[in-house]
């Protein structure tokens, strides 16, 4: 039953004013949990008939890392830690700049850049 439902399930991605959430049908294989995917752990892909090639590839650097390079990365554009979740589905929120950030962005893109404004308003 469960795989029924992967296969009429889909990935979903939702956009919030604060946050980005992508949700996954499914588990997180056998013996993975939510602590592990916060550090250096294991590659045990679903299919690792697929994951071999994509390896290859060059779409996937390095086998066990995606979490964690995830996190590094938000945290070194001063995001919050992203968080993951396992329910019924697989779900990681991913989260927005602070509104204060997206203000004080929006007074400087005006500042620097009337003319662009200007020309929207213009338009309309």
């Amino acid at each position: 039953m469960n795989r029924i439902k992967l296969f009429l399930s889909s990935v979903q991605v939702m956009l919030f004013k604060d946050r980005l959430e992508v949700w996954n049908p499914g588990k997180l294989p056998q013996g993975m949990t939510i602590a592990k995917l916060n550090k250096e752990h294991t590659s045990n892909p679903v299919n690792p008939v697929l994951a071999h090639p994509v390896y290859l590839s060059g779409y996937i650097e390095q086998m066990g890392t995606g979490t964690t390079d995830i996190i590094d990365h938000c945290l070194d554009y001063g995001l919050r830690k992203p968080e993951f979740h396992q329910d019924d589905d697989f779900r990681v929120v991913l989260w927005r700049p602070e509104v204060q950030e997206r203000v004080q962005e929006c007074t400087v893109f005006r500042l620097y850049f009337p003319h662009v404004l200007f020309m929207s308003a213009k338009r309309s």
